[in-house]
């Protein structure tokens, strides 16, 4: 249901730009929501939204980048640590560092993910004074000393700016985390199993990965009648 809303989202949007139309269909369809604790994941529209309103710049932004890193399924205290070095353009892959949560993983890039920071790699490289220190540029935060809190609070920024960008910033249950938690249930919906969401955010934790992406996966429908009281 969602992927199909978003489908028809996307089409009556990119008629929108066209000056071909000026309604939405499926503005008014309201789906479940996948939120199981205080935090959901971003939608599919939400998240077409957000590379749009992430795309609409000048330059390679740090906006950009920190976007690309979130969707790929890097959390927010990993991808300030990101650096130019970490792009596996070959493969078309990220590597997380991971975090006192998370294990270390490469995350696959999509299409648009790794257009953006191949641009932004590029950008951040070019910036440097001296070419040798390119590889050691970071691709969603600046180059400043600072602590792993301070780093981490830089990305919620960016992540913070996008989503006020797509109307969301009043909503109580959308973080920076929910750009992530999408990753993970992007690879949920694709794949069917719970421990690639897993791995996919570096979570150690199957009922923890659960929770991040809204899968309520211990509720069980109890039979109708127990063996214990058929028998009697």
């Amino acid at each position: 249901m969602r992927l199909r809303r978003s489908v028809v989202r996307a089409a009556y949007r990119t008629l929108r730009e066209l000056k071909l139309s000026d309604t939405d269909p499926t503005r008014d369809i309201r789906l479940p929501r996948r939120a199981v604790g205080d935090v959901r994941p971003l939608t599919e529209d939400e998240t077409i939204d957000l590379r749009h309103h992430a795309s609409f710049v000048t330059r390679p932004s740090r906006h950009g980048a920190a976007a690309a890193l979130a969707l790929a399924g890097g959390h927010s205290g990993e991808i300030g640590h990101v650096r130019v070095r970490d792009l596996d353009v070959e493969n078309r892959r990220v590597w997380m560092h991971g975090s006192t949560k998370t294990d270390p993983r490469w995350c696959p890039l999509d299409n648009w993910g790794f257009d953006i920071l191949v641009n932004r790699a590029r950008f951040v490289s070019a910036r440097q004074l001296r070419p040798e220190s390119g590889p050691r540029a970071r691709l969603a935060v600046s180059d400043r000393h600072a602590s792993d809190a301070a780093l981490q609070a830089r990305v919620c920024v960016a992540l913070r700016d996008l989503l006020t960008r797509i109307g969301l910033a009043d909503e109580a249950d959308v973080k920076p985390s929910s750009v992530t938690a999408w990753a993970g249930v992007e690879t949920f919906e694709r794949t069917g199993h719970i421990e690639e969401a897993a791995r996919r955010l570096g979570l150690r934790s199957l009922d923890r990965a659960a929770a991040v992406i809204g899968h309520a996966w211990r509720e069980q429908t109890p039979p109708e009648c127990s063996p214990e009281v058929r028998s009697a």
